[in-house]
């Protein structure tokens, strides 16, 4: 069973898939054209017509340090609801790094939910523009080696072709620990108040001392 967290993500994608006109769904044909964000990890502006489903899914191996092997199995879920929005859901699936023997991380990562809204179309002149936004949501806690937090990502996605040349650009932003983010900023605002309040008084007691000083002379 996942936490409250993943469950409230799970909740939001199921009742966008409800909302989801099921009589749209239709066989595919030429319009149809799989855009996958993998093997390159860059992804494209553009979104296949609505009612596609894109399914994606993986293996893969990174070497630590000390040769130590880290194991994932990522996966991510595309459903178009329009022309200019589509459903995602994904997750960096199982984790597992080290031997069975001595593991140092075995975990079920982080579900996240997000919409891409495709702002334009590509022209002569212009490239395709969209912006997606998503929700990292925590599984369970108490998992070797797991992280529980909460996490934004914001991501800019640039497409133009230049005759056989296709190029996606991708830029983001990752709001790490959103849940930590209220604290964090507010101790620094309340210390850098209390600073320039010491500073003031310490400005004003030394113009009353210099004050006096010349009412002395």
């Amino acid at each position: 069973m996942f936490s409250t967290g993943a469950d409230r993500a799970l909740t939001l994608a199921a009742t966008l898939l409800c909302c989801w006109n099921a009589a749209a769904a239709t066989l595919p044909d030429d319009s149809f054209h799989a855009l996958p964000c993998r093997p390159t990890i860059a992804c494209t502006a553009d979104l296949i017509p609505p009612g596609g489903i894109e399914i994606e899914g993986g293996y893969l191996v990174r070497r630590l340090g000390g040769g130590v092997l880290q194991h994932s199995t990522p996966w991510l879920l595309k459903l178009t609801l329009a022309e200019w929005v589509q459903l995602q859901i994904g997750s960096n699936g199982g984790i597992f790094a080290g031997t069975p023997q001595a593991p140092s991380a075995r975990y079920l990562d982080d579900v996240t939910v997000g919409l891409k809204l495709h702002l334009q179309d590509q022209d002569d002149a212009a490239p395709a523009l969209s912006f997606s936004a998503t929700l990292s949501a925590p599984t369970l806690g108490g998992q070797l080696g797991y992280l529980y937090t909460y996490d934004l990502l914001f991501a800019l996605y640039v497409s133009k072709d230049f005759r056989w040349l296709h190029v996606d650009l991708n830029a983001g932003a990752d709001l790490w620990r959103i849940e930590a983010a209220p604290a964090s900023t507010r101790q620094p605002l309340v210390k850098l108040r209390e600073e320039s309040r010491s500073l003031r008084e310490e400005s004003r007691s030394l113009r009353e001392e210099s004050r006096s000083a010349r009412e002395a002379t």
